[in-house]
């Protein structure tokens, strides 16, 4: 099972993505404030960082790159109501699923992150140092 850290400014949003996930068995915690999600995940070391991007806080995607240098090999899925070219195809976040979006296709892709988290994990133990 994985940690996973929730961002959004919603409570409600982010309470229920957090017991959806929960089922599946993984370790969820949650956060409003981008700027506290950097702190969290220092803390928690998350395997996969679920980030709400609400059309007025499109800067939060720039959050990704700062996540990813805290906890080496995190996943970042951003949630938006609109593709960009910063979410997904340049890199910042590792994928990005268009709102509204169902909870079971949430669902799906967290599970795919994970299993593509895991992948990169076990290549790297097999990469002979260098």
């Amino acid at each position: 099972m994985a940690i996973i850290l929730v961002v959004d400014e919603e409570q409600d949003s982010a309470t229920l993505l957090k017991r959806v996930l929960e089922r599946d068995g993984h370790r969820v915690f949650t956060c409003s404030d981008y700027h506290e999600a950097v702190e969290r995940a220092s803390s928690l070391a998350p395997d996969l960082v679920v980030l709400e991007v609400r059309k007025s806080r499109h800067e939060s995607l720039r959050l990704a790159a700062p996540l990813k240098k805290v906890r080496h090999g995190v996943k970042v899925l951003a949630l938006t109501c609109c593709a960009s070219a910063e979410t997904g195809e340049h890199g910042i976040a590792d994928d990005y699923l268009l709102r509204p979006v169902e909870l079971d296709t949430i669902e799906t892709k967290v599970r795919e992150l994970l299993a593509s988290k895991k992948q990169d994990e076990e290549s790297e133990a097999l990469m002979p140092d260098g």
